[in-house]
């Protein structure tokens, strides 16, 4: 890792506990159906899409609502459990990743865990 002999790299990771984080992952994706995401899907499908695309979180989600082989609960239900999966794997990825240095912004304020750790 060449760029780490040059520099002093410091590498974060934020942690919530799994409970707060689905809370969060569910809320954001009721916010982005709130903000046009039937919307934005549709545009995006009238298009052709890239393989990398058609297999982003979402859009066979609410491909399938549209083409009504699905209700929109249904297609939100399975976004929020797709985005929960992806988290987990992401975690379970950058976790065995031993430079990073973990913040919990569970256990103190947020502002206060980010100073902590980066003045170290």
């Amino acid at each position: 890792r060449g760029i780490r002999k040059i520099f002093n790299i410091k590498i974060f990771g934020f942690n919530l506990e799994r409970k707060e984080l689905y809370e969060k992952i569910n809320k954001r994706v009721d916010i982005m159906f709130k903000k046009g995401a039937l919307k934005e899907a549709r545009e995006l499908l009238s298009e052709k899409l890239s393989i990398t695309s058609q297999k982003a979180i979402g859009i066979k989600e609410i491909k399938d609502y549209l083409d009504n082989n699905i209700s929109l609960d249904e297609a939100k239900e399975t976004m929020k459990k797709k985005t929960r999966r992806f988290a987990k794997r992401q975690l379970t990825w950058f976790r065995a990743d031993k430079s990073i240095k973990w913040i919990d912004l569970g256990k103190t304020s947020q502002k206060e865990a980010i100073n902590k750790m980066i003045s170290k």
